[in-house]
């Protein structure tokens, strides 16, 4: 089985410090989602993103922020949906996990 070792900067978390530092994850832990999210109060999806992410939480929190970028707002969101998608991230959606971090 050819698995990557290539280790990046994954999901922050609290720090002895106060502060929060990057989980290293592995390339091979990434993952991707199909995230849908809308404005609260309406029904049907505004942004639908197919991303790499280590977890569905964070998958979720980019959705969000690709929103605000978009519209230039930080309105209240909700989660329409959320799916683990059978196919691996390839090498474009490592790139954009990677510049997604760098925000």
């Amino acid at each position: 089985m050819n698995h990557e070792t290539v280790k990046i900067p994954g999901p922050l978390h609290p720090d002895l410090f106060g502060g929060v530092s990057p989980i290293t994850v592995s390339a091979g832990d990434l993952r991707m989602y199909r995230v849908e999210i809308a404005p609260e109060g309406l029904e049907a999806a505004w942004l639908v993103l197919e991303v790499a992410a280590v977890n569905a939480r964070q998958a979720h929190q980019f959705a969000v922020v690709d929103y605000a970028r978009r519209t230039g707002t930080r309105e209240p969101l909700a989660l329409v949906a959320i799916d683990l998608l059978d196919a691996p991230p390839g090498p474009a959606d490592k790139r954009a996990y990677l510049a997604r971090l760098e925000k």
